[in-house]
């Protein structure tokens, strides 16, 4: 993967991160990133690992 890719994902895992702290709900992050919840429970865990 290239190496801007990466950074961006990075930033979106980052920000659904920011944005679980603050509540935002599972379904409304769903439908901004196209991800489905589960795979964004799985992005939350990965960037958890990475801190």
């Amino acid at each position: 993967m290239r190496a801007e890719e990466l950074r961006l994902l990075l930033e979106r895992d980052d920000l659904v991160v920011a944005l679980r702290d603050v509540d935002v709900p599972w379904t409304h992050l769903a439908a901004r990133t196209g991800l489905s919840r589960q795979a964004l429970i799985k992005r939350l865990v990965v960037s958890a690992d990475r801190v």
